[in-house]
């Protein structure tokens, strides 16, 4: 096989509810030629148009590895170290290893030892990143999708767990979801909600 080339992206980052989702897209130059059309950044496509998208992009990758970090842990280990983690994940997730790995943003992923092309907007300038942003962000919709299913008041099917108006006010009618002792009901993170309570009305 060719040399294979990883695109790593997160989604959920400055959500308020849910996971942080990291995948790494793994690609060789023929697996490249095979992608569907209109694989670009995630977020210049609509959440339709991300699903349809979904299992084509799976099906054209040599590999795709997905990383979790769930909000109890972002509350524990802070953003920073979830990032991380959240990287590792989806690296160990994985049955063959990039080459090279791509990553959108600023951030080194320090679990990786090949080496590394840190780039801001290259879910827009590289393929296999684009794959990983659709991938990621189609991921974790369903999964707010599904928790939305079990505390609809919270609306996440339409906010994802983003820090929307109405997303506020469900949290000052209805509190958080941070039960420590049962992780299924352990879904706002407390680091972003502070501001927020905060400003809840007396």
């Amino acid at each position: 096989m060719n040399e294979l080339i990883g695109g790593l992206d997160e989604v959920g980052y400055g959500a308020w509810a849910g996971p942080i989702i990291s995948v790494v897209a793994v690609f060789s130059r023929e697996a490249l030629l095979r992608l569907p059309r209109g694989v670009t950044d995630s977020k210049r496509l609509s959440e339709s148009a991300r699903s349809s998208l979904f299992t084509p992009l799976c099906r054209t990758a040599v590999d795709v590895g997905i990383g979790h970090v769930w909000p109890w842990e972002i509350d524990t280990i802070g953003v920073s170290g979830s990032l991380q983690v959240s990287y590792a994940r989806a690296l160990e997730d994985l049955t063959y290893q990039p080459d090279t790995l791509i990553v959108d943003g600023t951030n080194r992923v320090s679990a990786f030892g090949g080496e590394q092309i840190i780039e801001p907007k290259a879910d827009l300038n590289h393929q296999q990143v684009s794959a990983a942003s659709i991938i990621a962000k189609h991921f974790r919709d369903q999964i707010m999708i599904d928790l939305g299913k079990a505390h609809p008041a919270y609306n996440w099917a339409g906010n994802k767990g983003y820090g929307t108006a109405d997303h506020e006010q469900a949290i000052f009618s209805h509190g958080l979801l941070v039960d420590q002792s049962n992780h299924d009901r352990y879904i706002h993170r407390r680091l972003y909600t502070r501001k927020v309570m905060r400003r809840k009305p007396a």
